[in-house]
């Protein structure tokens, strides 16, 4: 099963600085954890690494039911992606990159929830190169989503570097 802790190393490199774009509809961020979104957080001032780590594990990882995922590489997509695109939309590209490489073995249901369907489809796939490119289709759609935000062009450069790819090689 993929491990919270290796997931979460590779996403506070991506989201760990301080930031306050003025474009940014979160607006001050730390750890990844937007003031809009998380008031509670900022109420003591800037959130903690401690206060990021059970957000992340209680309202993203758990949901997501990554703990539940064989492939590690997988669980940081879907994980990572929850964290920058919502834990509905990271299923549904989930669903979808099955449903689009996968069809004839029978389709998930592309509902944005990580069932025991969407589980048992996604663990079933033993290949390390079957892993791969459901990984790289997920990446794909989480591309094509990043393309057509409003604000796309401030921050575009920025999540093409550093949100899609990162398949690691763990054996």
């Amino acid at each position: 099963m993929a491990d919270f802790n290796i997931a979460l190393k590779r996403t506070l490199i991506l989201e760990g600085a301080f930031s306050n774009h003025p474009e940014d509809t979160g607006g001050r961020t730390l750890w990844g954890i937007s003031e809009k979104w998380w008031p509670e957080a900022w109420e003591h001032g800037n959130p903690t690494r401690a206060k990021a780590e059970f957000i992340y594990r209680d309202h993203f990882w758990l949901p997501l039911r990554c703990n539940l995922i064989d492939s590690q590489n997988i669980a940081n997509e879907l994980f990572d992606t929850g964290v920058n695109c919502g834990i509905g939309k990271a299923a549904e590209f989930l669903q979808q990159a099955y449903n689009a490489l996968y069809f004839s073995t029978g389709p998930l249901v592309e509902d944005g929830r990580i069932g025991p369907a969407t589980l048992g489809k996604t663990n079933s796939l033993l290949s390390l190169n079957d892993q791969r490119a459901l990984f790289n289709y997920m990446n794909h759609l989480q591309a094509e989503h990043y393309a057509s935000l409003d604000n796309s062009d401030t921050f575009r450069r920025g999540w093409f570097a550093h949100r899609i790819g990162g398949w690691v090689d763990y054996e």
